[in-house]
């Protein structure tokens, strides 16, 4: 019995039963994997693929259950892999993160002063844009990892793990009505222009779904995924943000006020979006774990082996809340982390590649 054996039963039980299809995915010919189909059957004297005209149907009883400890045994595989490949040249590379989530995106640059610190030979680069563009990015492996707040279910080759939770918050100016935060309400709110995320993001549906359950007809002005551009918007008029508060900067907004919409909305989850077969090198996994400890290499390695996305939510649960409100401290460390670090410490390149 081979690994070649295995892999091939599996991609046809996965191509539904197509040979030609499973032969491509595996980058070899039909031939061939019909071959690997017969010998593994003759080996273990067990007919495992129902038949009919010389192709395959289904499976039969027996192949049924052998399949289920195929698909154990392939996982394990790419798990010792993957693990073989983090051990290879930990210390300097190239490291790829998509960032989605602007909570993340702010806090990002103090996480990476950190993650130079224990690996100083490894170049970082960021690459902003939505949840759809970073988790096709990451399903084609043009980067390790994406930071995303839309839980990526249509892509069975990704899994998503959740890291944060983050809270809406109203954002108005010094001199707004609404300074104090007194009486704040959906139907306060809706008396003022909004400026919050366009329609498909996960904030934006957490504030449509408040106003519709209230009953609130919202006067929308600005959408925008771009908190400079929602700053520059509230600043001396009479618009209300509503946005993660983590996109606030006290040494920087001191002219904006944030008020607590916890009661008004619910919390967006975040996400950390992997390939299912990914080889990121150790630092990666490392990179994670600073950005949300119960991340851990381990449990982030067995919840890729994982197929069943429920298996992977009983492992991980929700995030804790202490990983909410470290992805807020780690915006307000910004500016004295940039202020400690020396001259040219933190090297990293970002650019945006979608809106």
């Amino acid at each position: 019995m081979t690994l070649q054996q295995l892999r091939s039963i599996h991609e046809v039980v996965r191509h539904g039963m197509n040979i030609s299809a499973a032969a491509r995915a595996l980058n070899n010919t039909p031939p061939n994997v019909s071959r690997y189909i017969r010998m593994l059957e003759d080996e273990l004297a067990v007919r495992m693929f129902q038949r009919a005209g010389g192709k395959l149907t289904g499976l039969t009883l027996e192949g049924a259950a052998i399949m289920e400890m195929v698909g154990d045994v392939l996982n394990g595989v790419d798990g010792v892999q993957r693990l073989a490949q983090g051990m290879r040249h930990a210390a300097a590379g190239v490291l790829t993160i998509g960032s989605a989530d602007m909570c993340a995106s702010s806090a990002l640059s103090p996480l990476i002063a950190r993650f130079k610190q224990d690996y100083p030979d490894v170049l970082v680069n960021v690459l902003r844009g939505s949840s759809q563009e970073m988790s096709r990015l990451v399903a084609e492996g043009g980067i390790d990892f994406a930071l995303v707040t839309e839980h990526i279910t249509r892509n069975g080759d990704l899994v998503s793990l959740p890291y944060a939770c983050h809270e809406l918050s109203v954002v108005t100016a010094q001199r707004h009505q609404l300074h104090d935060g007194a009486g704040l309400s959906l139907e306060t709110l809706a008396e003022y222009p909004l400026a919050t995320y366009v329609t498909g993001h996960a904030g934006r549906v957490s504030v449509d779904a408040a106003f519709a359950a209230a009953g609130v007809v919202p006067d929308i002005a600005y959408a925008s995924n771009d908190a400079d551009f929602f700053k520059s918007i509230i600043r001396g008029t009479n618009v209300v943000g509503v946005l993660c508060g983590g996109a606030y900067d006290a040494a920087l907004d001191g002219d904006l006020v944030v008020h607590d919409a916890a009661g008004l909305f619910a919390p967006v989850t975040a996400y950390v979006c992997l390939r299912r077969d990914s080889l990121m090198r150790r630092y990666g996994y490392g990179f994670i774990e600073m950005l949300a400890p119960h991340l851990s290499y381990g449990r982030v390695l067995r919840a890729l082996s994982l197929r069943d996305m429920a298996q992977v939510a009983e492992l991980l649960g929700p995030p804790p809340p202490a990983a909410t409100r470290r992805a807020v401290a780690n915006v307000m460390q910004l500016p004295c982390l940039k202020s400690a670090a020396p001259a040219g410490d933190v090297h990293f390149a970002c650019r945006s590649i979608a809106t």
